[in-house]
């Protein structure tokens, strides 16, 4: 498998198409990488009020729980191609960037420098 990753962004304006990039998902070697931006979740919150917040936080613990307890499906939803699939098809308050291939593996390491890179969170969750 190529290693990629994608951009999770939190949709902040439907009508400007606004959003925040808020998260980063990674997957090199069977080995799935995903955080989120507590802090960018909070900026979201403050425009889109506590329902937002409750909408996104949920759709983010159903892609954790993948994670945590995978399932014989897990692979297929971590695949590139389900992921361009919800890069084009995804109109919610959760988006996700096509695809990007990675040149090298990605390891804990190199994942947070990513995920600081694309979302400017430096705060530790």
């Amino acid at each position: 498998m190529t290693p990629f990753i994608s951009v999770l962004s939190f949709q902040t304006s439907v009508c400007s198409g606004e959003n925040l990039a808020g998260g980063l998902l990674a997957v090199s070697n069977n080995k799935i990488f995903f955080k989120t931006s507590d802090f960018k979740l909070k900026i979201a919150e403050m425009i889109c009020g506590q329902p937002y917040k409750t909408t996104v936080t949920n759709i983010l613990s159903l892609i954790q729980s993948h994670i945590d307890k995978p399932m014989a499906e897990t692979p297929k939803v971590f695949s590139a191609e389900y992921v361009k699939y919800l890069n084009k098809y995804s109109n919610g308050v959760l988006q996700f960037s096509d695809p990007k291939q990675v040149a090298t593996e990605i390891d804990e390491a190199l994942f947070e420098n990513l995920f600081l890179q694309f979302t400017g969170d430096k705060s530790v969750n």
